[in-house]
């Protein structure tokens, strides 16, 4: 949807993993390396082999928050502006992924992970409307914006 298969460096493809106990980048542990592992590989060589793209050409990254719950790890030429998308603390780059698992198999079950949310997102809507309701009503009125 992203890419018109014609232009490699507006490569932007998506690998998604069939099981369905694995929805973020929360739910990763020491377990999952093998999966991690192999999704890196299989699909830098298959974007290598298929389009001719190098592979230290590709950068390769889940998201947190992601915009559906089922793990699926993004594949982007280095060229391809993804704008949002690769803003700091909204990707995270997959071989860091790996080596943060590598060093603590439960990482991102106990690491506070900072993201960004865009003003009318609904998450941030939630998040509102949970500390309105949380503050005293003076605290409440003071602010102008909940973060």
């Amino acid at each position: 949807m992203k890419w018109d298969q014609k232009h490699v460096e507006g490569l932007y493809c998506i690998a998604i993993v069939h099981r369905r106990d694995v929805r973020s980048l929360r739910d990763l542990r020491g377990e999952h390396l093998p999966l991690l592992r192999s999704m890196r590989r299989k699909g830098s060589q298959a974007l290598v082999e298929r389009y001719g793209v190098r592979e230290d050409e590709l950068r390769v990254y889940i998201h947190y928050q992601p915009s559906y719950y089922h793990l699926h790890v993004h594949f982007l030429h280095v060229n391809y502006d993804a704008g949002a998308g690769m803003a700091v603390g909204k990707a995270h780059l997959l071989n860091d992924i790996i080596d943060n698992i590598e060093i603590m198999p439960d990482y991102y079950a106990r690491r506070t992970l900072t993201f960004v949310l865009g003003e009318r997102d609904p998450l941030l809507q939630a998040f509102c409307k949970r500390k309105a309701s949380d503050d005293p009503p003076d605290v409440h009125k003071a602010q102008q914006r909940c973060i």
